[in-house]
């Protein structure tokens, strides 16, 4: 079975699905448009442009094609997506605290608040964004007798990567780090950016 669906105002996605081994698969072939005419669209008439083909699960495909409709993150103030909750650490080795999957490539801003709640801190602990893994921010490094908030502005993200802050506290003592938030200056159309 074969379907067409317009995402945006550019991006046809044609998908083939099937069987493979008892799964059922999708087949997706990217396009681009080249008109923004809503009539030639709706009835077909335009060139097109072969953007890639994907090969993925069902449950696969949603993502997959999100990331390909969604435009590179420029750096900025509005909130894309945030991870609230508290989390104490006390690993005296980094260890990953907070992660968030983004489908925005490009630049986004990295807000976290960090504090000491257990212990006698004076040698201070280290806090650090990762991505996918690999160290990729500041580290800083404090005692945080107050609630501080901290703010990274990394480049180079990719679809679907992972953004991970890691601390490394000083022995004897507990880190909560909360508000982990993303920010970025283009959100997606109809995202709430104030409530």
């Amino acid at each position: 079975m074969q379907e067409a669906a317009k995402l945006g105002d550019y991006l046809i996605v044609i998908t083939q699905k099937g069987n493979e081994r008892g799964n059922t698969m999708s087949r997706m072939a990217f396009w681009r448009a080249k008109t923004h005419k809503a009539s030639e669209i709706t009835e077909g008439k335009f060139p097109l442009e072969r953007l890639d083909d994907a090969v993925c699960s069902e449950t696969e495909a949603d993502s997959k094609v999100a990331a390909r409709t969604l435009p590179d993150a420029i750096l900025g103030d509005v909130l894309l997506i945030s991870n609230d909750a508290g989390k104490a650490m006390s690993a005296n080795v980094f260890t990953k605290a907070k992660e968030i999957v983004t489908y925005r490539a490009g630049s986004l801003r990295i807000k976290y608040s960090v504090k000491y709640t257990a212990g006698s801190a004076s040698l201070g602990s280290d806090v650090r964004v990762y991505r996918n893994g690999v160290a990729v921010g500041d580290n800083h490094h404090d005692t945080w007798a107050t609630d501080t908030i901290l703010t990274d502005d990394i480049a180079g993200w990719t679809r679907e990567g992972t953004v991970e802050v890691w601390l490394n506290v000083e022995a004897g003592c507990t880190v909560t780090i909360k508000e982990f938030r993303l920010y970025l200056d283009n959100p997606e159309e109809g995202q709430v950016t104030l409530t």
